[in-house]
């Protein structure tokens, strides 16, 4: 009896590796989205207590580092 050793085909290996690969994605893009709508809301919280008498640089300094004067090396 001869036995029949299964060929390599693209597509059973597409079927196997397509499900890792569409949540794998997926799972990037909903953890970007969450990275994200932290980040707005951290830069919203601090824009909401300054004043922007120096402009924003001072803003985006407290946002980046947490010092108003890290920029300004």
């Amino acid at each position: 009896m001869p036995s029949h050793k299964p060929q390599f085909s693209f597509f059973n290996l597409f079927e196997k590796v397509f499900p890792f690969v569409f949540c794998g994605t997926f799972t990037l893009i909903v953890l970007m989205m969450i990275v994200q709508a932290f980040l707005v809301l951290k830069v919203a919280g601090i824009a909401a207590k300054s004043d922007f008498s120096n402009g924003i640089k001072p803003v985006i300094a407290q946002a980046w580092c947490g010092s108003t004067t890290c920029l300004d090396k």
